[in-house]
């Protein structure tokens, strides 16, 4: 028989959360000393890590969500292309679906599901899943993931994002998103933190998006990306050195002779 579903309080999940990111206690354990079931308390987590104390609160709609309208649904990219979440309180540089969905009660007065969000970002194209498809999923980067990314990465502890930048415009109408442009860092879970550029990404926005990394994830943090003909890369070297490490990156790129070669900047 599964677990009977009960009404948790914030401060209950706060409790929750802290005894197991702070205390280091057994999830498992939390979850029987609190009646709930463990995929309850590993989706408290995920929420308190994408958008903290706030994120805590948010309470999931049982039965249909309220719909969010056309206009409000348009009126939602706009706030997420021109703004931050700080500026709307939420503490975070770069916006998450646990944020949206924040920013959907805060706005507009509707609590959505966070499936109801992920509809909602997959309609605006500002959905990433899994690994950046810019990267590609050839042998040479599987080989190196396995043979230099991910154990260099290990070694220091460090977060690895795989960050990609694609050009929006397949689903939504042409007046709403003109030159934009989604710039992502995703985990290996497919969790996701992004900013909408309205024009091409460049260094400056590119180096913007890496001191947001730092800004709201773990340091230090490790990025995959594929380099980019209009960036200035020794402009960006300078930039990751001078953190100190709190940001390190591996670089694809291909040489004169179309062969692929995987760079490393940091410490």
């Amino acid at each position: 028989m599964g677990m009977e579903r009960r009404r948790v309080m914030p401060e209950d999940r706060l409790r929750i959360v802290r005894l197991i990111e702070e205390d280091r206690r057994d999830p498992q354990l939390v979850a029987d000393v609190f009646g709930v079931s463990r995929s309850s308390v590993y989706e408290w987590l995920r929420k308190y890590r994408e958008g903290g104390t706030d994120a805590l609160h948010a309470q999931t709609t049982l039965g249909r969500p309220a719909a969010v309208t056309e206009q409000q649904t348009r009126q939602l990219y706009t706030l997420i292309r021109d703004h931050e979440p700080r500026e709307f309180g939420f503490g975070a540089a770069l916006w998450t679906r646990s944020i949206v969905g924040l920013l959907v009660k805060r706005e507009f007065g509707v609590q959505l599901s966070q499936p109801t969000v992920a509809k909602i970002l997959d309609r605006l194209e500002l959905r990433v899943s899994k690994r950046s498809p810019h990267l590609g999923d050839s042998g040479f980067l599987t080989e190196h993931l396995d043979t230099t990314i991910r154990p260099r990465a290990s070694q220091v502890g460090a977060k690895l994002l795989f960050v990609g930048t694609t050009r929006l415009g397949s689903n939504i109408r042409s007046d709403w998103h003109g030159n934009d442009h989604l710039i992502s860092a995703v985990d290996g879970r497919g969790t996701a933190r992004f900013l909408v550029s309205p024009t091409r990404p460049d260094t400056g926005s590119m180096i913007d998006f890496g001191a947001r990394l730092i800004h709201d994830g773990p340091t230090p943090t490790y990025v995959v990306l594929r380099a980019h003909s209009g960036c200035d890369l020794e402009t960006a070297r300078k930039f990751i050195d001078a953190t100190y490490g709190r940001l390190g990156a591996f670089i694809l790129r291909r040489r004169d002779d179309n062969s692929e070669v995987v760079d490393f900047w940091g410490r």
